[in-house]
């Protein structure tokens, strides 16, 4: 039952290419198969070579804007540093049972590359089995790819939105160039008939 639901769950991560509705996905999805109280998965950027909250589940702190758009640089990220994260987008603290807490802290990578970091929590008095640590990894690891599949989709669209624009201005600045001679020749010649005109008029006056 357990790996049939894994399945399925691999399934509509794969069939989307939507990142938001990817990292959605991967919090309900685990929601299925692992008890869990919050859930925050971090993406990385390797252009900055930094981490950055990009979904979470539980009990979120709404007003607590600045922990969502903090750039953690690589080298800083560790477990105390992703818990205390955590900790700070949830109402941790206000939970009953707050002080007996659990955690698991699963890297995400494809190709030995980081693509985000998953962290789960339980709060009360059970712990996460190791059947748990089990399932999350292994959902990780089908999560991470589903990431980056996303990833790759939005970057080609905008590479594409890119060119089309580009395209668009192109055509648009040889309009106006166009546009341009155009006007350009109709001065001219307006300019050269005036002149004509002027000189017949002087001959005329000298005769």
């Amino acid at each position: 039952m357990l790996s049939e639901t894994l399945r399925e769950l691999s399934t509509v991560l794969g069939s989307s290419l939507d990142l938001n509705s990817v990292l959605d996905g991967i919090l309900v999805g685990l929601e299925r198969v692992v008890d869990y109280t919050a859930g925050m998965i971090l993406l990385y950027d390797p252009s900055t070579a930094t981490y950055q909250v990009s979904a979470a589940r539980g009990d979120l702190v709404e007003t607590d804007v600045g922990s969502w758009d903090e750039l953690i640089p690589a080298a800083e990220l560790d477990d105390t540093r992703l818990i205390n994260l955590l900790h700070q987008i949830t109402q941790a603290d206000e939970r009953e049972h707050a002080d007996h807490h659990d955690e698991i802290l699963v890297p995400l990578t494809v190709a030995g590359e980081p693509t985000g970091y998953l962290a789960l929590e339980r709060i009360g008095p059970d712990r996460f089995s190791p059947e748990d640590n089990e399932i999350i990894n292994t959902f990780a690891i089908q999560a991470a790819v589903a990431i980056t599949n996303a990833q790759l989709y939005m970057a080609q669209r905008e590479e594409a939105w890119v060119s089309t624009a580009l395209l668009q201005v192109a055509e648009a600045t040889a309009r106006a160039g166009d546009s341009f001679s155009d006007s350009c020749s109709a001065i001219s010649a307006a300019h050269d008939s005036g002149t004509s005109a002027s000189s017949g008029l002087a001959n005329t006056r000298r005769k």
